[in-house]
């Protein structure tokens, strides 16, 4: 089963990650690196599904209000197909991409 969200909204996007020291190590890095580089303020943070434990930590750090997570895909096993019309990745802004999860 396929299903298919289109963002349309200027974002950010960073894939969750599950392991602890991924997430501090990659994740919370590129939001300080978003902070820094003076990019775009308040843009929304797009996600792929978080843990309570990662929804608390960027609540901790003031980014509760930019999160947006996608849902999961539902049932499971099942791809989800995201595409993005004006969204930042890491490294660059990019024009419609398109994100398989």
């Amino acid at each position: 089963v396929t299903h298919h969200q289109r963002i349309s909204q200027e974002c950010f996007f960073m894939g969750g990650k599950d392991n602890f020291g991924h997430w501090f190590a990659d994740f919370v890095s590129n939001l300080q690196a978003i902070e820094s580089a003076h990019l775009p303020a308040g843009l929304p943070i797009i996600t792929t599904p978080l843990n309570a434990w990662q929804r608390d930590s960027l609540t901790c750090m003031g980014f509760a209000e930019q999160l947006r997570e996608l849902a999961p895909p539902t049932p499971t096993p099942s791809c989800t197909i995201v595409e993005f019309d004006r969204v930042w990745m890491a490294g660059d802004f990019a024009m419609h991409q398109r994100l398989n999860y």
